[in-house]
């Protein structure tokens, strides 16, 4: 487990594991900001702390045994978020159900619009959630890939999207 202070042309990782209760989405949200905010990441903080609170959500909600938490983030400036927990359960990943609409079931739809990919990965240890976008420079940029990048779908496939503007944003 290493986590540095340092420019984006370095490279960081940090694995953290949590527990199976609802305080641990905070807790969670906080390591990633902290971590972000020391490895120089101010601009992707928004959009990674929704992404981890949803991913352990969703480990929690359909998942079981210890939750592991990894951040990293390359020499180019690629972030990538895993989430992984030993369930076997998989969250739907193309909406809400009917009876879910008002409660929720729309994370990974969140994680497909922040994310440039993103998959899943199920094998005999569990179920493990990834999220991978390349670093902003500076703070606060719009969540959201960039257009024209590729954006994984619930089957981990890419698929090209082309962003026409921003909402509220001058």
């Amino acid at each position: 487990m290493t986590s540095r202070k340092g420019p984006v042309t370095e490279q960081h990782q940090h694995t953290e594991t949590f527990g199976r209760d609802h305080r641990e989405v905070a807790r969670a949200r906080h390591l990633v900001t902290g971590l972000l905010q020391r490895w120089g990441l101010r601009g992707e903080v928004p959009t990674f702390e929704l992404a981890v609170s949803e991913l352990v959500s969703n480990a929690l909600l359909h998942g079981a045994g210890e939750i592991q938490v990894q951040l990293s983030c390359d020499a180019s400036g690629s972030v990538r978020l895993a989430v992984a927990d030993e369930g076997w359960d998989v969250p739907g990943g193309a909406g809400p159900h009917l009876e879910e609409r008002l409660a929720g079931g729309w994370g990974l739809r969140f994680v497909d619009r922040l994310a440039e990919r993103w998959g899943t990965h199920h094998d005999e240890h569990g179920t493990l959630v990834w999220m991978v976008r390349r670093a902003t420079p500076g703070p606060g940029r719009a969540p959201g890939p960039a257009a024209g990048r590729g954006v994984g779908d619930r089957f981990g496939r890419v698929r090209r999207v082309r962003r026409v503007g921003r909402v509220g944003r001058a």
